[in-house]
């Protein structure tokens, strides 16, 4: 299914596509989408962002994934699938789902601060939809080494959802489909997502917080690296992690267990390697 979601949007989200609709949607520059893959360092980047005071830390928002649901139930109102309806949207369409979006996140905004971020990891797979719906908003793609990541994943127990981790199979492959998609929107909207590698972040967090925060035009601020003082509520796996400094403690840990993650490096394939192009 994630596949075809992620060939369907190669087709459809072209350059030219989105230049056609470029502007129309709601101006609202508020929202800081943090996307990725579960277990990436998603939360760390949140908990540095959330500890500036020009931007408030939500959570992971189930928001955007509501607006998907409306456009795909106006859709099937005209006999269409998303795609088929989303090439034929118009900008008052585009518009009103954007500020759906803005309005309804508004109970999550108790600051007052002029930014927010929304960090549900899966939104990877609405980055077109962002671009057409919310043209001024900013994504940052958090990328962590596939095999750390997914093993990372395969061994945790989620309650519920996020089925792609049961195997490392489907896990490799989930991660797969999301550097293809990631790659196909940074080919033709170079300047629409911002990437950070968790292991550069590890390394030289100074750095590459000043990368982030030129992203977003916004000051370096010392309170961003001393993230682990926030005291804001934080209610993800990575909970207790960024309690405590950086640290290097989640690089290579998928060395120990190197033996056993055959089927994780042959379902990933050429991602294992080429996955920070």
């Amino acid at each position: 299914m994630i596949s075809g979601w992620v060939d369907s949007w190669a087709g459809l989200g072209t350059r030219e596509f989105l230049s056609a609709h470029s502007g129309q949607g709601y101006p609202a520059a508020d929202p800081i989408f943090i996307v990725g893959i579960q277990r990436s360092g998603s939360t760390l980047v949140e908990q540095m962002l959330a500890s500036h005071p020009q931007v408030e830390g939500t959570a992971e928002l189930s928001d955007l994934g509501n607006v998907v649901r409306q456009l795909g139930t106006a859709a099937e109102g005209q006999n269409l699938t998303l795609f088929e309806h989303l090439q034929q949207v118009g900008p008052d369409e585009l518009h009103a789902a954007g500020e759906a979006y803005i309005e309804s996140t508004r109970v999550h905004r108790r600051q007052g601060r002029p930014f927010f971020t929304d960090k549900m990891p899966n939104n990877w797979m609405y980055v077109g939809l962002i671009r057409l719906i919310l043209p001024n908003a900013k994504i940052i793609d958090v990328r962590r080494n596939p095999l750390d990541c997914c093993f990372s994943n395969w061994k945790q127990y989620y309650a519920k959802g996020n089925e792609q981790t049961y195997s490392m199979e489907t896990m490799a492959r989930y991660y797969a489909d999301y550097v293809r998609h990631m790659r196909h929107f940074e080919s033709v909207d170079p300047e629409g997502v911002h990437r950070v590698i968790y292991e550069e972040l590890v390394d030289d967090p100074e750095g590459q917080l000043r990368f982030m925060l030129d992203y977003l035009q916004l000051p370096f601020d010392e309170a961003c690296l001393s993230f682990y003082s926030n005291d804001r509520s934080v209610r993800t796996i990575s909970a207790e992690q960024v309690r405590r400094p950086i640290n290097r403690e989640g690089v290579d840990q998928w060395k120990a267990f190197d033996q056993w993650l055959g089927p994780l490096k042959e379902a990933l394939g050429s991602t294992m390697t080429d996955w920070q192009r």
